[in-house]
Formats: structure tokens, sequence, C-alpha cells
């Protein structure tokens, strides 16, 4: 774009008078000038969702702003301005935080109580070259302009460059018949018309792309507002209600929610306050979150709201949006979450009657069984001689099937105990006092297999509660020195790495090993590999999935049968 300015005026007149002289020389200074420069600003203000916009020529060490909005002035010197950075740059300079560049630092329209934060200019160059203007809009709050934003913003700067070329023709033309009047008193008025057709060749020409270009705004401005009724479309079609307040509580905008739940329209919301809309006693419980969200903080959070269908237990989220370094709007979604609360409820019911079940079945089941036990060991001592080898067959079977009976009842117990939540996040935890308690709870099954554990490294901390882990490592421990092989003493080694905010956890052992078909069956309640010396209950395992699920971790297994097993999982550390 190419503005022809000239730069020679007597330096010693007002500074004022100067400007004036310098853009009447060149047609800017007209009404008309201003009238359709500042449309063009207001356009591009609109079209760049910006505050400021303004057209500012450079005369000397001064902009001289002939087209704005959203700011009232005649100009700046150039070292007060952003635009004089402009001359630095090739094409359109953006500037997208002004406060993360140290160049900025001492710009009066950085460094003030209300500073300029977002700036993007397109520079305006004379036909010699030089810098001649800019073509800028700013925000006071940092930002960035989508391609769109952009093109239209170098659009209009194209359209800007016309209009002020238009007027410098214009002013040329008006100049030179004076000039002319004034060496002979006469005028060619042949010659001057045949010019001014030429003129108005030329600038039909120029109007002709300018409406191309009007057109081109108007289409992407359409596109804005399509865009803008989808957003709100879209809006209108979620499930719970969403608004923006302002620091008043009262309705900058409102969804078609609030007609199904409130019986109030959109239009009927709109500067309509939020405790008249959802009654003083549902506006006493949330105005104090809503409070805190005007310092800056977002909230979630539940109440009861009265609507037309009802009582509902509605959560409510709640982001601040700022503007001008100020919040000034509340942007909030509502849903109802009446439903899910039943179904927690539900299933809370559900979770107490299964842990009263469990409870009191693992002690009506052990009590008779403990009776089988007693009397079978009591026809064992005090009866054996007069049994003969039948029926001290039959009473070790009962003895035998007794014991199993006990095991998988103490298993399923602590199957249905395990990875139970309370509600809260667990402590970090020291696996290290974790194994040395199972050391002690197994320490004779570890005696009379003469197992060896090993860890190669002091274990990690994890955030498990403590019944857990132990249950955890206690059930692996004892399944490696369980499936030991005949001729070989147990080697259990633990190993672990860290990753991600987890720790992943290896227990190896030197055991028979598991066959690949049945690798992913061992985790599955009451599977057994068949082996008639090894007593067991099929729960341990289980188990152990059941603790690293409930902390969203993994358990898995890999082994070679005759050389041992691995076994790896996973706990959160943070």
């Amino acid at each position: 774009m190419k503005v022809e300015v000239e730069t020679t005026i007597d330096v010693k007149e007002d500074s004022v008078a100067q400007g004036k002289r310098f853009l009447t020389k060149y047609g800017l200074n007209s009404s008309e000038a201003k009238a359709k420069l500042n449309e063009e600003m207001l356009l591009l203000a609109t079209l760049c969702n910006c505050p400021v916009a303004f057209v500012s020529i450079l005369h000397e060490d001064f902009y001289y702003i002939v087209g704005q909005e959203g700011i009232d002035s005649t100009g700046m010197p150039a070292s007060e301005t952003l635009s004089k950075y402009i001359s630095k740059a090739e094409k359109t300079l953006v500037i997208e935080d002004t406060l993360k560049h140290r160049n900025f630092e001492d710009n009066p329209m950085v460094n003030n109580s209300k500073p300029i934060r977002f700036y993007a200019g397109v520079p305006l160059t004379s036909s010699e070259g030089r810098r001649a203007g800019v073509v800028c809009v700013m925000d006071y709050q940092s930002k960035k302009l989508n391609a769109r934003q952009l093109a239209c913003l170098e659009m209009i700067a194209n359209r800007v460059h016309e209009v002020m070329e238009y007027h410098k023709r214009s002013a040329s033309y008006f100049a030179d018949l004076e000039s002319k009047f004034a060496e002979d008193g006469s005028l060619n008025i042949g010659q001057r018309q045949e010019l001014l057709l030429q003129e108005i060749n030329a600038l039909s020409n120029k109007n002709e792309r300018l409406k191309r270009q009007e057109e081109s705004l108007k289409y992407a401005l359409s596109l804005l507002q399509e865009k803008q009724k989808e957003l709100i479309d879209m809006l209108d079609a979620a499930p719970g209600c969403g608004s923006i307040l302002d620091t008043e509580f009262k309705y900058l905008f409102a969804n078609k929610k609030y007609d199904e739940w409130f019986g109030l329209s959109r239009d009927q919301l709109l500067g309509k306050s939020m405790e008249k809309t959802i009654g003083p006693e549902g506006f006493a419980q949330i105005q104090p979150m809503l409070a805190k969200v005007f310092k800056g903080e977002s909230q979630q959070f539940e109440y009861q709201a009265d609507t037309n269908e009802g009582l509902k237990t509605v959560r409510v989220d709640c982001t601040p949006r700022t503007s001008e370094g100020k919040i000034e709007q509340i942007y909030i979604f509502a849903h109802d979450v009446s439903e899910m609360h039943q179904v927690q409820v539900q299933l809370q019911n559900t979770n107490d009657d299964l842990k009263f079940f469990s409870s009191r079945a693992s002690h009506d089941l052990k009590a008779p069984l403990g009776i089988i036990e007693s009397f079978s060991n009591v026809l064992q001592n005090d009866f054996s001689d007069q049994l003969d080898e039948t029926g001290l067959q039959y009473l070790s079977f009962i003895q035998e099937s007794a014991a199993q009976m006990k095991r998988l009842v103490t298993d399923l117990f602590a199957f249905a105990r395990a990875g139970r939540s309370d509600g809260k996040i667990p402590d970090l935890l020291d696996l290290n006092e974790v194994l040395a308690i199972v050391k002690k709870n197994i320490h004779l099954l570890i005696e009379e297999s003469g197992a060896e554990i090993t860890v190669n490294q002091t274990l990690p901390a994890v955030r498990v509660r403590q019944s857990d882990a132990v249950q955890l490592l206690q059930n692996l421990i004892a399944n490696s020195i369980k499936y030991k092989q005949a001729d070989k003493n147990p080697n259990i080694e633990i190993a672990y790495t860290l990753d991600k905010g987890n720790a992943a956890i290896t227990v190896s052992d030197n055991g028979i090993g598991i066959e690949q078909e049945n690798l992913e069956k061992v985790f599955d309640p009451f599977f057994r590999s068949y082996h008639p010396n090894i007593n067991g209950s099929g729960i341990g395992l289980a188990t152990c999935q059941k603790v690293v699920d409930h902390y969203n971790g993994k358990i898995w297994i890999t082994s070679k049968v005759g050389e041992g097993s691995q076994f790896h999982f996973t706990l959160p550390t943070m």
C-alpha cells in the first residue's frame, strides 16, 4: 500500500497548525474523509473483537489520527505510541501481550494504570518506500487474532489506502486548479475537463475495488454472525442452564433451559437479577461462592433449586471472565444431578448391604466349619483306635475339606473387602514398612519353605491404604512360595521403576511357572491350575487384581514353565 505524505513543513509554525495544514493538503481533514475512515475503524474493531482501532499518518515525529474507534485523540508523538515499531516490521505486526516484552516496559501506552496489552498493525508505505502511517487495533487484555481476523485487518488497511488515495488526489486536483488560476487568472476548461474525466475514471475503478472489498467484508461479517448463532444454538441445546452474569448478578445472557426450569425466556432474563430468578433462598445458598468467583477463584458446588419441574439437586460450575485486567463477568453452567444422586444413594445402600452380608456370612459359615474341624480332631485323637483304615481315610477327607472350606470363606471375605474406599485420598505409604508387615504375617511359611526374599533397592512410597498394600504383596509372595519347585527353595525378588506418577513393581520367583494358555485366566476368581498337592481357593490373585484396579493401576504376569513367574503391577505415587 502506498500513501504519499510530504514531510517538509515549517517547523516554526505551531504544531496544531502544522497538523491541520498537513492533513488538509492531502484531503484528510475533511468531515467526509473522517466519517469514512471512522466507519472503516468501527467495522475493523467489530471484526477483530477489539475495543480500539485507528488510522494514523506519520509526519516528522508525530502520528496524526485521521480515523478512530474507541478513543478520542488527534494524535500522539511517535515516541509514545506502539506504532513506531511498525517502522521495523516488513509486514503486519502482532504483539499478543506487551507485558511479556522488555521493549515496551517504558512505553506510556503500556506503563500506566490501564495498559495496552494487545496490538496489531499494518504499515502504510509511500511511493518512495517510506513508512507513512499505520492501521491498527488494540485491546486492554492479551489475545490472539485468528487467520480470518488477520485477513480482515489487512483487507481494511487496503480499503483505508484507497480512501486516502481518493482524497489525496481530490485535494491535489483542486490545489492545481487554484495554482493555475493564481498564475494567469484563467482556466483551460477543455484541458481541465479532460483531466477531470481521467480522474473520475480512475476513481470509478477504485470504487469498484472498494465495493468488492466491502462485499468480502460483509461476507466475513455474515460468517461471524452465523458462527455466533451456531454457538447460541449449541448453548440452547445444552442439558443444563448456561448464563453470563455481571458484577451485580444480573443476566447478560441465558440459554433456553431457563425457560423450562423457571418459566423465563432469554429476553425476560436479560438485565434481571439472579435472586429474582431462582428465589431468595436459592440465591442465599450460592451467593458466597459467586463472591469468590469475582475474586478470581473458579467454583464448583451443588444446591437445591426450586424449579417448575420440582426441587432439583443442581451442580454449578462458575468461571470468571477478565476484561481490561478486571473480573467483570461470570460464566455459569448448571446441570441437574438429581438422578445421579439417587443412583449414588442406591449404590451406597447396596454396598452397605453387601458389606453386612459378607461380614455376617463369613461369621456364620466359619462357625459350623469350626465345629466340624474341632469334632474331627476329637475323633482323631480319642477314637482313632476304634476306626479302621477306611474310617480314618474318611475322617482325613472331612478334615481336609473343612480346612479348604475355611480357607475359601476367609479368602472370599478378603476379596469382598479388597479396594473398599472410604472416599478419602490415602496418605503416602512406605512399601518397605509394608514388606516388613508381610514377612511377619507369613514368617512360618517363609521359614518352612526356606524362601529368600530379595529387594535390590529401597522400595518407593505409594498412595495406597496399608491394608490393601499388605494384602497385595502378601498374596503375591505367598503365591510364589506355594507354587515352588520341589527341589528348590523359593527365591523371590522385588524390584521397581518410576514413570509419570506411578511405580511399576515386579515380584519375580523361580517357581514352577504357568502355562501360556493360562496367563490371561490366573486373575479370574476361582481359577486354579491343576496341582494335586497344592491347596488354594483361587481367590488370591483375583483379590490382587481388585486392589490394583481400585487405584487405577494395571497388573499382569509373564511366566515360563519350569523357570518361574514375574508378577507386574502399578500403583500411584502422587
